[in-house]
């Protein structure tokens, strides 16, 4: 493994670190990007009055214009899949994750990254099971083959602007912390007291700003920390290759060793209130079932055939 590469695993991973927290301390709901499209769905479908969604496109809408901006400036970052996929492969994969992680509750972020982070029994059980399949299916079908006749990859995010990047996405998002407070609290105190209950929505417009930065930061860690090659995500999956890249785990790593002190000794005290919400609005379930196992083994093998998730 190159050094411009780990080193650009842990600066990317200790960015989507910082966002997961961002989100859960500003507008106090988890990152779940599966989660976040599959609720669309859900929303859409449901009769009756509406539940607030505007937030979930809004965050969408930051993941895309990562994408844009790491196209522009840095196409390295994003790997289109190699021609030798066939398009079966491809959109069966693409199913298989799609259908997995909305049945089990979740995928890298949500159960990965979020649910790690609260020592989640369920989440645990979730990486753990779609892990083992993504690492049994990539190995089993060889996934690291349709990488052989592309070209060797290049450091996606060279040194020292990969700490560069880093640092100034994380220094923005612990200073949009106060921007946004202190521009709720000049809201609050002209809102009308008919109208005060309106404030908690998601779909606030301090929120929707919220949404969006976090999922544009977000977006923009995983550019840099590599997860936007697929190739880096099947040669860390693919053990029967010989040539293990431990890319993915270093993000991971990274990313945990900031949600988890920030989160158990900041966010979980009783002292602490999110910026834009009354409280923490976290998962309920806590039992490991049947549906559980089967998603995120469903969303396993979809990930080890194309290296792809949500």
């Amino acid at each position: 493994m190159e050094a411009e590469n780990a080193v650009a695993a842990l600066s990317g991973g200790a960015v989507l670190g910082v966002a997961t927290v961002m989100k859960l301390g500003i507008n106090g709901n988890i990152l779940g990007i599966s989660g976040i499209v599959n609720g669309i769905t859900v929303v859409a479908a449901k009769p009756g009055p509406r539940e607030p969604w505007l937030w979930r496109l809004t965050f969408l809408a930051g993941i895309l214009i990562a994408g844009g901006v790491l196209r522009a400036a840095a196409p390295e970052t994003l790997q289109p899949l190699p021609a030798s996929m066939t398009f079966a492969r491809v959109a069966g994969a693409g199913g298989l994750v799609g259908f997995g992680s909305s049945l089990g509750c979740g995928c890298t972020s949500g159960h990965g990254i979020s649910g790690l982070t609260r020592f989640s029994p369920r989440s645990l059980v979730a990486t753990m099971t779609f892990m083992a399949a993504g690492f049994i299916t990539a190995s089993l079908s060889a996934s690291s083959d349709f990488f052989k006749d592309t070209p060797r990859l290049a450091p996606h995010v060279e040194l020292p602007w990969s700490l560069v990047f880093s640092l100034g996405l994380i220094v923005l998002a612990f200073g949009f912390v106060p921007v946004v407070s202190n521009l709720a609290s000049r809201s609050e105190q002209v809102t009308d007291m008919a109208t005060a209950g309106t404030t908690q929505s998601p779909d606030r417009p301090a929120r929707l700003a919220t949404e969006l930065v976090v999922g544009t930061i977000f977006g923009l860690g995983l550019g840099i920390s590599g997860m936007g090659r697929p190739e880096q995500v099947i040669m860390f999956l693919d053990v029967g290759d010989g040539n293990w890249d431990p890319t993915l785990a270093l993000v991971m790593g990274a990313a945990l060793g900031i949600t988890v002190p920030l989160y158990h000794f900041w966010l979980k005290t009783d002292s602490f209130t999110p910026v834009l919400n009354s409280k923490l609005d976290l998962p309920t379930k806590t039992h490991i079932d049947a549906q559980l196992v089967a998603g995120s083994m469903t969303f396993g093998i979809g990930w080890g055939l194309c290296g792809s998730c949500p």
